[in-house]
């Protein structure tokens, strides 16, 4: 008896999915955007002003990552946006803590 030649895809020892295509093109960095959810916090934190100091952190974070090369730089306006947003909601809380609510209890008072 004659023997039949092999698959050709026999030589394969198991399934493997396909690769990426041929165009793929890799991000430049290893963490998702953020800077979206930055931009987010700022803008929140106008309406609830103690989230002013998360956003400016998180924000910076972001401005950080994009400057070392391991965030997508794409999102640099909305991360700048974010952190002057939450430096914003921060004067803005501060300025409340220390002139209008003594102010409150000298008028009350």
């Amino acid at each position: 008896m004659r023997r039949r030649p092999p698959h050709p895809w026999a030589a394969t020892r198991h399934w493997q999915p396909a690769g990426r295509p041929a165009d793929f093109d890799p991000p430049e960095s290893d963490r998702p955007d953020r800077s979206r959810v930055a931009l987010a916090l700022g803008i929140v934190s106008l309406l609830f002003a103690p989230l002013g100091v998360i956003a400016w952190a998180f924000a910076s974070s972001c401005l950080r990552e994009i400057a070392d090369g391991r965030m997508d730089p794409a999102g640099e306006s909305n991360a700048r946006a974010g952190r002057v947003l939450g430096i914003i909601a921060t004067c803005l809380f501060v300025l409340k803590v220390t002139v209008f609510v003594p102010l409150y209890y000298w008028l009350d008072g």
